[in-house]
């Protein structure tokens, strides 16, 4: 189960509360959707983190679990399960770089080759 993974993820993407009883409509432009594909890490010279393919998110060493994603205004929801959705504000995206906040703080993310 990618509950465990959490933890090593907290301080990059996860930190954010989780959403209790929403079910968003997914925005997603075509840009942003665009954007969004691919590896993507803390630097450019460590692994990836988490690989993003059309509407799911696959995590490293859990790439056999992949988990959806919605878009709702300038927030990056993660749907671990029906009950944990986790908000990520988008600060900046663009073709080499996402930088999300949450309760964690900022965290900037590079887009790394696949």
């Amino acid at each position: 189960m990618l509950l465990h993974y959490l933890g090593c993820l907290s301080l990059v993407l996860l930190g954010a509360a989780p959403v209790r009883g929403q079910k968003p409509k997914s925005h997603m432009s075509p840009t942003t959707l665009t954007l969004l594909q691919g590896a993507w890490g803390e630097s450019l010279e460590e692994n990836g983190l988490f690989l993003i393919k059309s509407r799911r998110i696959y995590f490293l060493g859990h790439m056999q679990e992949p988990v959806r994603y919605q878009l709702k205004q300038d927030s990056l929801l993660i749907h671990f399960s029906k009950h944990i959705i986790i908000r990520q504000q988008m600060l900046k995206l663009d073709k080499d770089s996402l930088v999300v906040q949450s309760a964690a703080g900022i965290s900037r993310l590079r887009h790394r080759s696949e």
